[in-house]
């Protein structure tokens, strides 16, 4: 029983050990892991980079990383108390009062939408504003998904 109990043992400690490892002169190190580009769109994270807007124009027009939401989230509450519809002109952001209304303009479209906001999102590093399904649609945003679009306070 004692010799199962052992080699049970040492089995486990060696599958729980990691073979990314590999030692050169005496010391260990992690080897190095690959990475895997496509060279087109590394050209076109730098055409974005070097293009960039700046983030913010002024205190009431800044330029937002914008996403939208729908079918998920159709008729849940929202923070401000609401209960979601997609089909309505709304948008989360994460520190705007609730009530305020925004026009998001999509540049490339050349299309406008006036949203109020009445939820805070979204929660995902990097984005700043989600769309309602309709106002995304409105705009042209669905075919991208996640855009910069530029966005005016409406007081």
């Amino acid at each position: 029983m004692y010799k199962i109990l052992t080699i049970t043992q040492a089995i486990f400690i060696i599958s729980c050990s990691s073979g990314n490892y590999y030692t050169t002169n005496d010391k260990v190190q992690r080897s190095p892991r690959k990475r895997y580009y496509n060279s087109a769109g590394k050209e076109e994270a730098k055409k974005f980079k070097t293009t960039e807007p700046k983030k913010i124009i002024s205190k009431t027009e800044f330029y937002a990383m914008t996403s939208f939401y729908g079918k998920k989230f159709q008729g849940k509450p929202t923070a401000s108390g609401e209960l979601y519809n997609m089909y309505h002109f709304t948008c989360a952001h994460k520190k705007l009062p609730f009530g305020t209304k925004l026009q998001v303009t999509n540049e490339t479209s050349k299309k406008t939408v006036i949203v109020k906001v009445n939820d805070r999102g979204p929660f995902v590093k990097g984005r700043d504003l989600d769309l309602s399904y309709a106002a995304a649609k409105k705009i042209g945003l669905i075919p991208y998904g996640v855009k910069r679009l530029r966005v005016k306070i409406i007081k």
